[in-house]
C-alpha cells in the first residue's frame, strides 16, 4: 500500500505541474516487485520461521489486489539460512514453504497464506544466522544476517519471594486489602537490547454442571531496555493485578453459565529482543506529536522488511515439583476485593472457610 501512494503522490504532481498541456498520463509510474522478509530465529521453537512477499502495484483498487495471492507472492523463490561460529559455517538450512489458515480478518487474502520455514539442528547462541534468498532464478537476490538473543535468568531474591506464593495483597478480611510494590529482578541476556515482562495467570472455569475448563489471560508488567547495568529490575503495583484480572473478565456474555473461577498458578516471562527488533519496534511506536511521517528502519538487503533474533526466558515453578501460585491474601482478594469480587473466584485452600469453594 505504501508504495502505490508515492507512486500516487508523484504521478498528481507531474500532472498539477504540466497544467493543460495534455490529458493522456499513467497514474502509476514503472513497476519493480520489492522483495519484503520478516523472520526471527529464536532458539526456543524447534521450526523457524520467515514470511517472504512482495510489494504490488494496479491500475485501480490497490486494496482489491491484496486479497489476490498472487499479488504478493513470488513466482519462484530459493533460500537458506547460514549459521557461523567463529569465521566457520556450521549449518546450512534450505527454505521450505507451506501455507497456513485460520487467518485473522484483513485486507490482505484470509484464505491461505505462504509462509516459509527452515528447521535447524539447534540454535547455537554464539553464532551469527545469515539468510540468503534467490528469487526468480537470480534475477532479484536478497540478504540479511542477525546475531542470536541468548537466556537472561531471573534473580535468586526474586524467586525466593515466590515460594510462599506471588503476596499481590496483604487482606485480612473483606474491605481490608492493602496493595503494595511486586519487583521483577533479572540479569542480562547475550545481545538482549529490549527486556518485556510479561505476566499469565491460569484459573478453572467451572460450567454449572461442575465441569472445568482451564483459562489462561496475560498482560504486559512493563519493559526495561539495555543502559550500563547488567541486571535490570521492574516496579509493578500489585492493584494492577487485580484491575487486570477484571478488564479479562467484565463484560463476559456467557457470566450466567460459570459456576465459579479456582485460582491455579502464575507464569513470568521475559521476552527479549535483539537491537535491531529494539530499533524496528521503537520507530513503530505510536506517533505522540503532530509530525505523523516516520522513517523506514530495515537491515535487508536488496529489500526492505527485518531478520532478528528473539527469545523468551519462563519462570513458572518454585522447585521441580510445585507451580507459582498466588499468596493466601492475594486469593482472599480475588475473593473479596472490589475489582473482583463479582467473578465467582474462590479458593481450594481448605484451611480457611471463608474462601474456600463450596
Amino acid at each position: 500500500m505504501k508504495i502505490s501512494y508515492l507512486f500516487l503522490i508523484a504521478a498528481v504532481t507531474a500532472v498539477l505541474g504540466l497544467g493543460s498541456c495534455t490529458t493522456d498520463f499513467e497514474l502509476n509510474a514503472p513497476y519493480e516487485a520489492v522483495p519484503v522478509v520478516y523472520g526471527f530465529v529464536e532458539p526456543t521453537l524447534d521450526t523457524q520461521y520467515v514470511k517472504i512477499s512482495k510489494s504490488y502495484l494496479g491500475d485501480g483498487n490497490n486494496y482489491s489486489y491484496a486479497a489476490i495471492n498472487d499479488s504478493v507472492s513470488f513466482a519462484k523463490l530459493d533460500g537458506t539460512v547460514e549459521a557461523t561460529r567463529n569465521g566457520t559455517v556450521v549449518g546450512t538450512f534450505p527454505l521450505e514453504e507451506k501455507y497456513v489458515s485460520n487467518l485473522d480478518q484483513g485486507i490482505f487474502y484470509t484464505d491461505s497464506q505462504k509462509i516459509y520455514f527452515w528447521v535447524p539442528d539447534t540454535i547455537y547462541t554464539d553464532a551469527t544466522y545469515a539468510i540468503n534468498i534467490s528469487i526468480n532464478e537470480g534475477q532479484k537476490e536478497v540478504t540479511a544476517e542477525t546475531e542470536v538473543v541468548g537466556f537472561c535468568d531471573f534473580k535468586s531474591t526474586f524467586k525466593s519471594k515466590l515460594v510462599a506464593g506471588a503476596a499481590f495483597a496483604n487482606t485480612s478480611a473483606p474491605g481490608a486489602s492493602v496493595y503494595g510494590d511486586f519487583v521483577v529482578e533479572w540479569s542480562e541476556g547475550i545481545n538482549g537490547m529490549r527486556y518485556q515482562v510479561l505476566m499469565f495467570f491460569s484459573y478453572d472455569e467451572y460450567d454449572l454442571n461442575n465441569v472445568p475448563t482451564r483459562k489462561v489471560i496475560s498482560t504486559t508488567m512493563g519493559t526495561q531496555v539495555q543502559g550500563n547495568s547488567s541486571s535490570f529490575s521492574l516496579v509493578y503495583n500489585t492493584e494492577s493485578f487485580y484491575a487486570f484480572v477484571q478488564s479479562r473478565l467484565k463484560n463476559n456474555p456467557n457470566e450466567a453459565l460459570v459456576l465459579k473461577r479456582v485460582p491455579r498458578n502464575l507464569e513470568f516471562h521475559i521476552v527479549m529482543a535483539d537491537e535491531n527488533l529494539h530499533t524496528y519496534m521503537e520507530v513503530n511506536e505510536p506517533a505522540s506529536g503532530i509530525v505523523t511521517e516516520r522513517p523506514v528502519f530495515t537491515n535487508i538487503n536488496g529489500g526492505i522488511g527485518l531478520f532478528a533474533s528473539r527469545n523468551v526466558t519462563v519462570h513458572k515453578q518454585v522447585n521441580s515439583t510445585t507451580l507459582i501460585k498466588l499468596s493466601l491474601n492475594s486469593e482472599k482478594e480475588l475473593v473479596w476485593g472490589d475489582y473482583t469480587n463479582s467473578f465467582k473466584f474462590c479458593s481450594e485452600n481448605y484451611t480457611d472457610p471463608a474462601i474456600t469453594c463450596q
